[in-house]
């Protein structure tokens, strides 16, 4: 009698034990690796949405019939695609929302950045001039689209480092708290999905994209969201021409 009960015992917390490595297991992180081929520069509709979810490491290998940049907004990651010779892009989806990717046909500085250093702080160096940074966001004419400018004192924007006692770099702009894209100019327009009241928030990082804590914040009143539409597939945009492909979808945990 005492061994069924020692043996039942044993049972019920073996499974009490396999239950727990489940329930673990099931919000861990888990590994995607999307194929894109882009020919004549564009994508198979079914290739068009990449879903996945927060934490999820996240590669996507690109393949493509002639030279191109495929970038992937908000996350500010790129890789260069020849024929033979895929661009291939490794991170992890730390970030939730919907971020298009697209193809840039020709150069742009920009888009000539990358992931490196992202998440990363940096301090200002002992006897440089402390920068400011303020942000005004204006909704254009265009359904969606929104101006944004930013007025900078002792910042100087560029992709190299000075060897001056003025810091340089470019900005990181996030829309309501998530990633929307890194800039070296003074003003963009950048595009907003909805409508409502969204928050716009600028950081300042230096050039290996490592950010200093200088921010600006503004709120804008967005009265109609971007609509996509046959037009915008292949619109020129300032700086070359940028394709849309499609947009992944990091969903919460």
């Amino acid at each position: 009698m005492v061994t069924g009960i020692r043996h039942t015992a044993v049972l019920v917390l073996g499974c009490l034990l396999l239950a727990v490595v489940i329930a673990c297991g099931a919000g861990a992180p888990q590994k995607y690796t999307f194929d894109l081929d882009i020919i004549e520069q564009s994508l198979p509709q079914e290739d068009s949405v990449l879903q996945v979810k927060q934490d999820d490491l996240v590669t996507i290998i690109v393949t493509v019939d002639e030279p191109l940049t495929f970038h992937l907004h908000g996350y500010d990651i790129e890789g260069e695609a020849k024929p033979g010779e895929p661009a291939i892009l490794d991170f992890t989806a730390h970030a939730t929302g919907s971020f298009r990717f697209t193809a840039h046909v020709g150069a742009d500085e920009e888009h000539m950045h990358g992931e490196e250093g992202h998440g990363c702080m940096r301090e200002i160096p002992t006897g440089t001039a402390l920068p400011s940074v303020q942000v005004t966001a204006s909704p254009e004419d265009d359904p969606g689209h929104v101006r944004v400018a930013v007025e900078l004192e002792n910042f100087v924007l560029g992709n190299e480092s000075t060897n001056t006692e003025t810091l340089s770099g470019h900005w990181h702009l996030y829309i309501d708290g998530n990633p929307a894209g890194m800039y070296m100019q003074p003003q963009v327009t950048v595009r907003v999905e909805k409508a409502g009241k969204h928050q716009f928030m600028v950081i300042l990082s230096d050039t290996q994209h490592c950010e200093y804590d200088i921010d600006a914040m503004t709120m804008v009143q967005v009265e109609h969201g971007f609509e996509h539409s046959p037009a915008d597939h292949g619109a020129e945009e300032e700086g070359g021409e940028e394709i849309e492909l499609g947009r992944l979808e990091v969903q919460p945990h």
